[in-house]
């Protein structure tokens, strides 16, 4: 009997919300293009300035305004994200048993030295001075001149620059970066005598240029990357109604992004007997040639670009209701087109369905969230509008008591 009154009772809110825009309830315009909406204006985001000491490990962020509160985004696992503690616009924080650097996510792969290879490297050169020691685990330590394992990361990455330079680590993938972690080494087995040493780790798999810090000023927070450029600008909207839904209590957040455009500026047309004053000039001397006729004449060009923010994505959150939330993704175009748009509906629990539809209300994708994490997503071919799927291992979700994928295809939504 229980079972049938909760079925019946996701079925009812399944078609209150169905039938929304029949019987005058709560509609949401979602308009096909951001310009309609209103919406608050990008504002330039706060300077921030990075400097890493080596040495030590230490990082410090210099803002160029006051900020009410400023994160350290740490995505390792088991990792949490750091308050900062801001004095006069400055604050320091230590990388220090911390497996990624800010705004790293992911698996890095180790690439420590190991056999012959670490023995070319000390061999191949300058280094021939330092001595190569066996660990108990099969891999190795690399010691300085006076008989210590190396300790500065200086001296580590140099190391590894050899070790690139000599063709040891070329299997690698060019234009992936790497950072040194600090490790400690029991080098009896019992735990007494441990050192320490610098390992190498290659970002495969990771996000290397992430958000590394979110700086809240009032209503505005934004991330930027490990060298503090900006990427992101997030303004909060108390008592909004930027979906002319008429509730009470929403509030909105509208979120801006970054992009970089590229273009040729084309400084001068010369022969390639020119080549050699042109680059003298200081105004050229970095333009790149491109030939342009088979008399030997060149458009001499350097690269120039622009950053500009655009509006990404609108979201619209209410405290009451069968809807939870509204959000909206727009292109970067002239129209500023809408891409698509999501409402989470409330199932009576404090769990929800997340609906994806087109511009045009047709059914994209769905997903069932529970804490706030998406456990189940529809299904696809027949299975797609009756049947919904576990996420962790991909199998069928069976004698279920939710509402189906098809029952969301009418949504409260209008475009004008």
């Amino acid at each position: 009997m229980k079972k049938l009154i909760a079925i019946a009772l996701v079925a009812m809110m399944v078609m209150a919300c169905a039938v929304s825009l029949a019987d005058g309830e709560t509609v949401f315009v979602v308009p096909n293009s951001a310009a309609e909406l209103d919406l608050p204006a990008f504002e330039t985001p706060v300077s921030v300035k990075t400097k890493t000491n080596t040495n030590t490990m230490t990082t410090t962020v210099t803002f160029g305004a006051d900020v009410d509160e400023a994160i350290v985004n740490w995505n390792g696992a088991f990792d949490e994200d750091q308050v900062l503690e801001v004095v006069d616009r400055v604050a320091t924080f230590s990388a220090a048993g911390h497996k990624y650097q800010p705004g790293v996510s992911g698996t890095a792969e180790r690439a420590s030295y190991t056999g012959d290879d670490v023995k070319r490297v000390i061999t191949s050169g300058k280094y021939t001075n330092y001595a190569v020691t066996l660990r108990l685990d099969g891999r190795y330590l690399i010691e300085d001149p006076n008989g210590h394992v190396i300790a500065t990361p200086q001296v580590a990455r140099k190391v590894y620059e050899a070790a690139v330079a000599t063709g040891i680590y070329n299997q690698y993938k060019p234009g992936y970066s790497y950072f040194l972690i600090r490790v400690r080494v029991d080098t009896d087995g019992d735990g007494r005598n441990d050192t320490y040493m610098w390992e190498r780790y290659i970002t495969y798999g990771t996000k290397v240029y992430g958000a590394a810090y979110n700086v809240t000023i009032g209503n505005i927070m934004t991330t930027h990357d490990r060298d503090g450029s900006w990427l992101s600008e997030t303004i909060t909207v108390e008592n909004s109604d930027v979906f002319k839904s008429g509730l009470e209590g929403a509030e909105a957040y509208v979120t801006y992004k970054k992009v970089t455009t590229q273009w040729k500026v084309y400084d001068v047309k010369a022969t390639t007997t020119d080549l050699q004053e042109i680059h003298k000039i200081k105004k050229y001397s970095t333009v790149k040639q491109e030939k342009t006729d088979k008399e030997g004449v060149y458009n001499y060009y350097h690269l120039a670009s622009k950053t500009y923010p655009y509006l990404d994505t609108v979201t619209e959150v209410y405290p009451d209701g069968d809807v939870a939330s509204v959000s909206a993704q727009f292109r970067n175009d002239k129209n500023k087109t809408l891409i698509h748009y999501t409402i989470e509906y409330r199932d009576g629990t404090d769990n929800l369905y997340r609906i994806q539809y087109s511009p045009w209300n047709s059914l994209q994708k769905g997903w069932y969230v529970k804490n706030g994490e998406a456990v189940y997503q529809n299904g696809s071919g027949r299975y797609f509008n009756n049947t919904w799927v576990r996420l962790a291992n991909a199998k069928l979700v069976k004698n279920s008591d939710l509402a189906t994928f098809a029952s969301f295809a009418n949504p409260p939504r209008s475009a004008n």
